[in-house]
């Protein structure tokens, strides 16, 4: 999430607009059950969560700091959760069943917290020193060969993207 506000912050991607709804609607339609259901403590409010998910007040380079560093905690849950699912599809192996989690799932996220920890790490840097750009880089977020709800974004320096290499 924090990459990815971070490139919008940096006009990279478009901020998209709701088809059918604002976002006060859409977080009213999502909570107003819970609204009802909950009086203490107090139901958060759509200006409460306006407030606290507003990042108009952080750089990008902060975002993408941010964003290194929450992909390094995702890839320490990854790799407990890989550990956790080994053991049980060595014992379900052993018992003749099938695993209830496919490794290569978690394989595969693992894979995509790399990747985009690795590009934002490379944006923090150029952002810092192009003042907030993309210091050269293009930066392309439609890549879902390694899974298909999570992207890996990629970077490159805009010398090298549309010049193909001669045969010598």
């Amino acid at each position: 999430m924090r990459l990815m506000l971070a490139l919008k912050k940096m006009g990279v991607l478009r901020e998209s607009v709701p088809p059918f709804s604002d976002t006060e609607q859409r977080f009213e339609q999502r909570f107003a059950r819970f609204h009802t259901l909950v009086t203490v403590p107090e139901p958060y409010s759509y200006a409460d969560f306006a407030s606290s998910t507003d990042v108009s007040t952080f750089a990008a380079e902060a975002l993408l700091t941010l964003a290194v560093e929450a992909f390094d905690l995702a890839r320490k849950a990854i790799g407990y959760e890989a550990q956790v699912v080994g053991h049980m599809q060595h014992s379900q192996q052993q018992q003749q069943q099938l695993p209830s989690t496919p490794i290569q799932v978690l394989h595969d996220l693992d894979k995509v917290a790399i990747s985009n920890m690795l590009a934002s790490s490379v944006l923090a840097k150029a952002a810092k020193a192009d003042g907030g750009g993309t210091g050269g880089m293009a930066v392309t977020a439609d890549n879902f060969s390694r899974h298909p709800h999570f992207p890996v974004v990629g970077v490159k320096s805009e010398k090298v993207v549309g010049v193909k290499s001669e045969k010598r």
